[in-house]
């Protein structure tokens, strides 16, 4: 499991999950199974199910970071 801290909608968030990598052999892109999304302050609350619609960009965002 990886914990990764992005800023999202000018919020930090911390985004735990499982990272899978890419495969040349199959084709297949990097994926990023987010488990919890906590906001970056003391209380660390989760808002998992607030940002749902926006799980593709929080994913896509989570990978570039792992990757550079």
């Amino acid at each position: 499991m990886k914990e990764i801290q992005i800023i999202f909608l000018g919020y930090g968030l911390i985004v735990s999950g499982n990272y899978d990598e890419a495969e040349e052999e199959t084709n297949s892109n990097a994926d990023f199974e987010i488990l919890s999304i906590l906001l970056d302050n003391d209380e660390g609350t989760d808002i998992t199910d607030l940002l749902e619609h926006h799980e593709a960009k929080i994913k896509g965002l989570v990978i570039e970071i792992i990757e550079e």
